[in-house]
């Protein structure tokens, strides 16, 4: 169990629901910003076969680039804290098995 600064007592089987939810989050906002940078990649080339300085394109491209590997170091995180969780879960969890 974990206990939160607002003082509420969080399960296992929470904390894993809580994880999920981020790492679901987490992946969508990098789908969102994996479209963004096929817009700038398009953008780029359209401004460069105008003999256009896209300069300004590219830096933005590579500050989502530079938040996409973020957001893939909080998605690995986020499962090392589920497989974590998960351990730890079925560690303290007892089985029977049947005939024993």
């Amino acid at each position: 169990m974990a206990v939160m600064s607002s003082g509420a007592v969080l399960s296992q089987e929470e904390i894993l629901s809580s994880v999920k939810t981020v790492a679901q989050g987490l992946e969508a906002l990098k789908a969102e910003h994996q479209q963004i940078l096929i817009g700038l990649a398009s953008s780029v080339d359209s401004i460069k076969k105008e003999s256009g300085d896209a300069s300004f394109v590219e830096q933005k491209a590579q500050i989502i680039t530079k938040s996409v590997e973020s957001l893939e170091l909080g998605i690995g995180e986020a499962q090392v804290s589920n497989i974590s969780c998960r351990s730890e879960y079925f560690a303290s969890s007892t089985y029977v098995l049947p005939g024993k």
